[in-house]
């Protein structure tokens, strides 16, 4: 847990929330290597907090391209 009680690891629910996206697109951006995931098992995926930060941080630098 973080300092402000959220989880530093995120299920693709949890992940596609924090995004406010759908969850198959959580799928595509691990799929496509734009979102760095942990595969847990043959089904469960694992993110962590600070991919989704780093994912949004380079989305931005590109839209301002």
């Amino acid at each position: 847990m973080s300092k402000n009680g959220e989880p530093e690891i995120l299920t693709v629910r949890q992940s596609a929330n924090l995004l406010q996206t759908s969850r198959q697109m959580i799928y595509t951006l691990i799929e496509r290597g734009d979102l760095k995931a942990y595969r847990l098992g043959r089904k469960a995926w694992r993110i962590a907090r600070s991919q989704i930060l780093r994912f949004c941080e380079e989305g931005h630098k590109r839209s301002n391209q």
